[in-house]
C-alpha cells in the first residue's frame, strides 16, 4: 500500500484527481499540521483553527477509535523536540470536519464560541483506502519518542 504525504495543501490542489485515485484504489493519504483555514478534503469540509489556549504540549487519546485504543491515557504528552533539544507542544491548532472519525482529540473555541471537543488527528474511509488529518508535530520526533514512532506506524 502507497503512503502520501502531504505537507503542503497547495501541492495537494495540483495533484487532486491523482491522489485521490491512489487512495481510492487503497492508498493511505495523510495531510500534515494544515495551516489555519478552511479546506476541502476528499468532498470534505475541513475548518483548521489555532489552539485556544496557545500551542499545547498534550492530547487526548479518549476517543475509542481502534488506533487510539492501543495507547495509554498518558502517552500523547511532553514529547521531546529533537531539534528544539527540549519538550516542545504537540499541537499548534485543532480542526472540525465532516466524515471524518477522531483518533486524538483537543478542547478548542468551535464555529459556534462554545469551547468543546476537536479533532487533532482524525480518518475517513475512501474508496478502500483512507485519508488522514494529523495536526501532531511529528517530525523530529519518532527517533526519540518511541509513542510518535509507534504512532505513525499505525498510521500509515
Amino acid at each position: 500500500c502507497e503512503v502520501i504525504f502531504i505537507s503542503d495543501y497547495s501541492e495537494y490542489l495540483k495533484q487532486k484527481e491523482i491522489v485521490e485515485a491512489k487512495v481510492k484504489d487503497g492508498a493511505t493519504a495523510i495531510f500534515l499540521e494544515l495551516a489555519q483555514g478552511e479546506y476541502e478534503i476528499f468532498d470534505c469540509k475541513a475548518n483548521v483553527k489555532e489552539c485556544g489556549m496557545l500551542p499545547l504540549h498534550f492530547v487526548s487519546r479518549n476517543t475509542g477509535h481502534l488506533i487510539a485504543n492501543r495507547f495509554q491515557p498518558q502517552d500523547f504528552r511532553l514529547w521531546y523536540d529533537e531539534k528544539e533539544d527540549c519538550i516542545t507542544p504537540i499541537i499548534n491548532c485543532t480542526f472540525t470536519a465532516t466524515d471524518f472519525a477522531p483518533i486524538l482529540t483537543s478542547g478548542n473555541i468551535r464555529e459556534n464560541g462554545t469551547w468543546g471537543k476537536v479533532m487533532v488527528v482524525a480518518e475517513k474511509q475512501a474508496g478502500i483506502g483512507k485519508v488522514y488529518i494529523c495536526q501532531v508535530k511529528l517530525a523530529g520526533r519518532t527517533n526519540t519518542n518511541p509513542i510518535a514512532d509507534s504512532f505513525v506506524r499505525k498510521i500509515i
